[in-house]
């Protein structure tokens, strides 16, 4: 090991031991004599959970709700798991971040940022079939995940940005709703390798535009071709009002500004004629808009009374990625499922559930998409910073019924129809900080999911408790 390596080797082990045993750290910084700023942080928390079926995990994401045997027979998709409660205690949502600024080059800005969890899964989901994992491993040996790998480099009114990070559809992170259920519930949530270029206008003090336009991971590596998202934020920080985008973050003045993008992506799908090398290209695309609109501002001393409304529209085909778990249940997209196809003539298009499928007559079709969300929240006039939030999300396929009667009639057995045409969300929680950097968080959720063939609304209500250490 070289001098070089061992000093930052033993400066990041005192780093690591100061942050653990320290009894209040936040944003902890190490220098070097270059100028180089490094900071390491991250947030504990505690999840306690109570759901009314089996039909999720800790994070719902856009999943089904499961119809109970109650109400739909098994060759229907129903399962005792629709029928009987879960309770999950998990500290998986915990999160590491490391935080560099390197010094000042001729005007140029450079900063880099990594962010992991514990939410994967390895090898599996526990209860899925087969599953080598078990519960005792999933929930107190949470597999180490990324979340976020990226570089920014500024100069005056420029900014580019490269790694794993926030998609620009959408503006993400920005337009999330605000929830302890890892905020992933309708919203347009894609965390994805990407390269993006943005300039920022200033049109006046207080107004200005940021425009921006990415080259992102190809939702279908064998389209040959990245996905393409241009948008424009406009921001007025005239009219500024407190907000919490996150039960373990500090809240935050946000301005008063409307989000568009827009999006383009690429498939390609082999034909039915028994040649793989004759595919057929499809052009998907999205559009959406979101705002942030003070309603009730206070004054910048405190967040006291602030009342703010967020909401995002989204809509588009070939979006799965977007919302995760979310494929209308109609799983991986194989041409076996194509009116005529034989052993020898079935092919793997190589891409992921919930992008499209085949109808009866041989015809690939992406599966159309909308979603729009609303949120409401109001800090209370008290000491200690206290949040309330109601919230509402739809998630739909346009197009899903047109599909099941096509294509799932045609080419599914009936053990596997249980498609389902759209996803509600409603939600209620309360943020309480009981000091600068320890939170707690109560929760209720209700998810409702559409099913097509049984025309079923099942429901699973959530109870949820959290705690947050921010270091």
């Amino acid at each position: 090991m070289t001098n070089s390596v061992q000093k930052y080797f033993f400066a990041f082990i005192i780093l690591l031991g100061t942050m653990i045993l320290a009894p209040r750290v936040y944003a902890i910084p190490m220098y070097d004599h270059t100028g180089w700023k490094v900071d390491v942080g991250g947030f504990v928390e505690l999840d306690n959970i109570y759901d009314t079926t089996r039909s999720f995990t800790e994070v719902p994401n856009n999943g089904p709700v499961t119809q109970g045997l109650t109400v739909a027979t098994a060759a229907q998709g129903g399962s005792i798991n629709g029928d009987t409660p879960r309770f999950q205690q998990s500290a998986r949502s915990s999160r590491l971040r490391v935080f560099a600024v390197a010094p000042d080059e001729d005007g140029w800005k450079s900063t880099g940022y990594f962010e992991m969890d514990f939410l994967g899964f390895e090898p599996t989901i526990p209860g899925a079939a087969p599953s080598a994992e078990s519960e005792q491993n999933a929930y107190s040996s949470g597999t180490f995940r990324l979340r976020l790998a990226q570089v920014e480099v500024t100069k005056d009114d420029w900014k580019f940005s490269a790694g794993q990070m926030w998609n620009l559809y959408g503006w993400q992170p920005y337009y999330e709703l605000s929830n302890i259920t890892n905020d992933s519930v309708i919203n347009l949530v894609d965390r994805t390798p990407e390269l993006m270029v943005s300039r920022t206008f200033h049109l006046s003090d207080d107004f200005k535009i940021e425009t921006a336009v990415a080259a992102t991971k190809p939702d279908q590596r064998d389209s040959g071709i990245p996905n393409l998202n241009i948008g424009a934020n406009f921001s007025w920080s005239g009219r500024k009002a407190g907000y919490l985008a996150n039960a373990h973050k500090h809240a935050d003045w946000v301005p008063t500004s409307i989000g568009i993008t827009g999006q383009m992506n690429q498939f390609s799908t082999p034909n039915t004629d028994g040649n793989d090398a004759d595919r057929t290209g499809y052009q998907g695309g999205a559009f959406s808009a979101a705002a942030i609109i003070p309603i009730i501002t206070s004054d910048e001393k405190d967040f006291k009374g602030s009342l703010t409304l967020l909401g995002e529209f989204a809509r588009g085909q070939g979006l799965a990625n977007e919302y995760a778990g979310f494929n209308a249940g109609f799983g991986t997209a194989s041409s076996a499922y194509a009116t005529g196809t034989t052993a020898a003539t079935q092919f793997n298009p190589n891409l992921d559930a919930g992008f499209g499928a085949w109808d009866n007559t041989g015809t690939f079709q992406l599966i159309m998409t909308q979603s729009w969300t609303a949120q409401l929240q109001y800090f209370l006039p008290f000491d200690h910073e206290t949040v309330i939030d109601l919230e509402y999300g739809h998630l739909e396929t346009t197009n899903a019924y047109n599909l099941y009667n096509t294509y799932v009639t045609a080419n599914q057995t009936a053990a596997t129809q249980a498609n389902y045409d759209y996803n509600e969300f409603y939600a209620a929680n309360i943020y309480y900080a009981v000091t600068h950097d320890v939170r707690i968080a109560a929760e209720y959720d209700r998810f409702l999911t559409h099913y097509i063939q049984t025309g079923n609304y099942p429901v699973d209500n959530r109870l949820q408790f959290s705690a947050f250490y921010e270091f």
